[in-house]
């Protein structure tokens, strides 16, 4: 069993889309709200409403948007060395 830190909690609005570069293994939260996730080089997206988790991977790029407001935690395996988890310097907020 893994044990994770929590890194950053995130609010968007609805509709708003960020980017994430995700760097395993790093967790998703849904807090409030609903979110839609596309991965990288993966044919599947990911809907999240409130209480869900869903555990990134592999190492990439993951696109989030906030299907109505919401709200999300982003944690990070706490066994690995300093730096692994996402890239908050790479965080990137666009507006549809």
């Amino acid at each position: 069993m893994h044990t994770y830190t929590r890194q950053l909690v995130i609010t968007l609005p609805r509709r708003e889309l960020i980017t994430l570069e995700v760097v395993p293994p790093t967790r998703l939260v849904c807090v409030d709200g609903a979110l839609w996730i596309t991965l990288q080089d993966q044919s599947i997206d990911i809907v999240l409403q409130a209480g869900e988790v869903v555990d990134l991977g592999p190492r990439g790029t993951a696109a989030v948007q906030a299907l109505r407001s919401a709200r999300f935690a982003v944690w990070r395996y706490a066994g690995w060395r300093s730096g692994v988890g996402c890239d908050t310097s790479r965080l990137s907020i666009q507006r549809l």
